[in-house]
């Protein structure tokens, strides 16, 4: 009942976490991938996790009751500019060959 919301919610903690390896990797001393990660720790998770909540609407709240209620809300679909941000800085930061279906898939899951 509420995958769409979590759904969202997974691809707004993905941009938001790859935008900051990004950011790691573009900094002056060019850090790869693997200091980026060794450097994560479960505060930044958690602030990650807290702005990314925060970033969810009340419509894609809403649609968690759908099926229960359908009256009260309408579909709620990935918006695809975040999509497409998150296949950005997948290809950016050169971990593979990455495309929207397979961000799709990955929030979906």
């Amino acid at each position: 009942m509420d995958q769409g919301v979590i759904a969202t919610f997974k691809a707004y903690y993905l941009r938001r976490t790859f935008h900051q390896l990004i950011e790691h990797m573009d900094r002056e001393d060019k850090q790869s991938v693997l200091d980026f990660w060794k450097q994560f720790h479960i505060m930044k998770a958690v602030s990650n996790i807290d702005l990314s909540w925060k970033e969810l609407t009340q419509q894609c709240l809403k649609a968690v009751w759908k099926k229960i209620w359908p009256e009260l809300c309408e579909d709620v679909q990935l918006p695809e500019p975040i999509i497409a941000e998150i296949v950005d800085h997948v290809t950016t930061a050169g971990l593979g060959d990455t495309d929207a279906q397979d961000i799709e898939q990955l929030v979906q899951a």
